[in-house]
């Protein structure tokens, strides 16, 4: 059996419904409603399901408030807000969009950011080596960073981040694991000097 594309997705009417065609197989229906995800399963002649499941939305909220809280703290540690991912949850935002949520309302401390050594000429291969979710920026904070002359930064939590447009928007855009690695290790011996002097104490390794 070929499983190398054993399905295609058919896109969805609204964003409370989506289809799976398994080939050679059926169907895969998700609904979402009231209480949770519908999940059925058809064969290629029976409308009858050869099985259903239903996942409440409680099922699923511990792992969304870690993911959350994770993709917040690993730009800078702090308490996370319980209410706060539960009003994401129910809105039914992603993890991606309640991190852009969190730091619209409570912008990161520029100040905290580590500048690093390294060019974008220098770093930079491709459209890929930044990864989502961008961050909301002021104008006037992209200018700062602009005046220190560094193109990379280390967050407080540990991420690597640059700045850039998204949309016309300024936004602050962390690397992606390949780029965050080679980053911190040719800055190796800056950043153990910072934590010698305790002035990086609260920055860990964060990777996505």
């Amino acid at each position: 059996m070929n499983l190398d594309k054993p399905h295609s997705w058919v896109l969805p009417a609204d964003e409370n419904n989506a289809t799976i065609s398994v080939a050679g197989f059926g169907e895969v229906t998700i609904e979402r409603g009231g209480n949770g995800l519908h999940v059925r399963v058809f064969d290629l002649i029976d409308d009858q399901p050869l099985g259903a499941v239903e996942v409440r939305y409680e099922a699923a909220y511990p792992a969304y408030e870690r993911a959350v809280s994770t993709a917040i703290i690993g730009l800078q540690p702090q308490e996370v807000d319980s209410a706060f991912i539960m009003q994401q949850y129910e809105k039914q935002h992603t993890p991606a969009e309640a991190m852009c949520h969190w730091y619209q309302q409570r912008p990161l401390n520029i100040t905290r950011l580590i500048p690093l050594a390294g060019t974008f000429v220098d770093y930079l291969t491709g459209d890929n080596d930044f990864t989502p979710p961008f961050i909301p920026l002021q104008e006037e904070h992209r200018k700062a960073l602009m005046l220190t002359q560094a193109d990379f930064f280390l967050a407080p939590g540990g991420r690597v981040v640059s700045y850039g447009y998204q949309d016309n928007r300024p936004v602050l855009m962390p690397a992606r694991t390949s780029l965050h690695n080679r980053l911190v290790a040719d800055n190796s011996r800056k950043l153990d000097k910072l934590d010698k002097a305790g002035q990086r104490s609260d920055n860990r390794e964060e990777k996505e």
